[in-house]
């Protein structure tokens, strides 16, 4: 109940977890994280990563998988490029 869709799956670097974008509204997206198990199957429930009630305009894994690369239109501000940390 309440969402809209679930797309643009980004797979991390080492293939142990997928990102993706769960769509609430028509304009806002957060993205959640879900960990794969080594045969590429769901390894546990997707968890929440963000919470900026925005619209995300893409977004790709940093090489060491240990955050993402966003980007995002935050209120008052330019949009721009953000790095989220992933722990």
């Amino acid at each position: 109940p309440g969402v809209l869709f679930d797309g643009y799956p980004v797979l991390s670097p080492d293939g142990r977890t997928v990102a993706f974008l769960r769509a609430t509204d028509d304009s806002v997206d957060e993205i959640h994280l879900l960990p794969l198990s080594s045969a590429g199957l769901p390894a546990g429930p997707a968890t929440q990563l963000t919470r900026e009630k925005q619209h995300f305009t893409g977004f790709t894994f940093n090489p060491d998988g240990r955050s993402l690369i966003a980007s995002l239109h935050r209120p008052r501000s330019a949009r721009g490029l953000y790095r989220i940390p992933l722990n």
